[in-house]
């Protein structure tokens, strides 16, 4: 998984997850991503580096996972078919085999995957001295992001520099000028592992654009909480979770859609080192 995502496979990993409760099947997706279910099998595992049956797994179990830490008392066996398992059995089963510990013994606060190597640590002088963070209430339009998935981006830079070439390259040959820059992630940090994480670089496009090589976004109107950093990389983290304490603190309930960072200057600007950027997660209201 070490290149940018294949187009006909975003479109069948978006299509999953906006639509988790539904029956996932090879063919259906195959129809998504407008190929032949003998082939999109392998297309999907060259691009991803999973199969499709465990790919739906996880990231119904991610969804999962998120909901127990957003509302933490909601029952389990909800959450379980919110997230699109056929049962609260099936879906602690499924809990145990993948984050070896059955749900109910998750304290919903420890991360379920491994961090960076150092995270804390690197983490703990900030936390001393933070930032102010001021989560609010904001309004997003109708919207269609133009993009491509960056797999693994945290680990190297340098899959985010290719990421930001592909994009100014597309929009280049497509003859648009490159406006804002957004970022988007399905990933939730403290149930995905690094090795499985994905970040969309993309940009806002008019409805009707379509631009070869890259895939699209199309997001409803929508209300959201949002966090303003300006400053170096570990305040993102810092932000979200501001956003995720916030969420739970006011019992707010996340719309199924990505977390944003919706970017007031090119993210590449500082060698992805210092951020100007609104960090959102959006709402059901």
């Amino acid at each position: 998984m070490t290149g940018l995502r294949d187009v006909r496979v975003n479109r069948a990993v978006d299509h999953v997850r906006n639509h988790l409760r539904s029956a996932l099947t090879i063919a259906s997706l195959a129809r998504v991503a407008h190929v032949s279910p003998f082939h999109f099998a392998r297309l999907f595992k060259a691009s991803t580096g999973e199969t499709v049956t465990r790919f739906v797994q996880r990231a119904r179990l991610e969804r999962a996972a998120a909901l127990m830490q957003r509302s933490p008392r909601r029952e389990l066996g909800d959450i379980a078919l919110d997230a699109g398992f056929r049962s609260a059995s099936n879906f602690a089963r499924v809990f145990r085999t993948h984050y070896g510990q059955a749900p109910r013994e998750w304290d919903r606060v420890s991360p379920l995957a491994d961090r960076f190597p150092g995270f804390e640590d690197a983490l703990a002088p900030f936390r001393a001295n933070p930032p102010p963070l001021h989560p609010r209430r904001i309004a997003i339009p109708e919207q269609t992001v133009a993009y491509v998935r960056v797999p693994t981006p945290f680990v190297d830079d340098a899959k985010l520099d290719s990421g930001m070439n592909t994009l100014r390259a597309a929009l280049a040959r497509s003859g648009m000028q490159v406006g804002a820059f957004v970022g988007a992630s399905w990933d939730h940090p403290d149930a995905t592992s690094l090795d499985r994480v994905c970040f969309d670089l993309g940009v806002v496009v008019p409805d009707d654009v379509r631009i070869e090589d890259l895939s699209v976004h199309r997001w409803p109107a929508h209300e959201a909480v949002a966090v303003h950093v300006n400053g170096p990389r570990p305040h993102l983290a810092l932000a979200w979770e501001a956003l995720y304490e916030w969420i739970v603190r006011t019992q707010a309930t996340p719309l199924d859609l990505p977390s944003v960072k919706w970017f007031r200057r090119p993210p590449d600007a500082a060698r992805w080192s210092h951020f100007d950027v609104d960090c959102a997660i959006p709402l059901r209201t």
